[in-house]
């Protein structure tokens, strides 16, 4: 796929530092698709969990929603990485701008 044809953008600060947003209709639309899908699971949880008295089931079905929707969303940013166009930040930002390394110090 050519990067003119890619819906979305990732912008790229950081190895762990991106954002991820539609470039056109077509990735707006995608995007919502995906977000629609998970719609059914959160309403099915709603009212399974309306039904429950607090106590272990309740956490049981919360932990197991929970980790559900930990790997739609990873899914789903796999998913628009894997159809991006991937724009590197890096070079272009200040140095006061960078990120600073997890020691908390900045390089001289």
């Amino acid at each position: 796929m050519r990067d003119a044809d890619k819906p979305f953008v990732l912008v790229r600060r950081g190895r762990f530092l991106f954002n991820i947003r539609p470039r056109n209709a077509l990735g707006w639309m995608q995007m919502g698709i995906w977000m629609a899908l998970f719609a059914p699971a959160a309403y099915l949880f709603q009212r399974y969990a309306a039904g429950l008295a607090a106590g272990g089931a309740l956490t049981r079905a919360t932990v197991i929603f929970l980790l559900f929707s930990t790997l739609w969303a990873a899914g789903g940013i796999a998913w628009m990485k894997a159809r991006a166009e991937v724009i590197d930040a890096g070079p272009l930002l200040h140095p006061s701008d960078r990120a600073t390394p997890r020691n908390g110090r900045r390089r001289r």
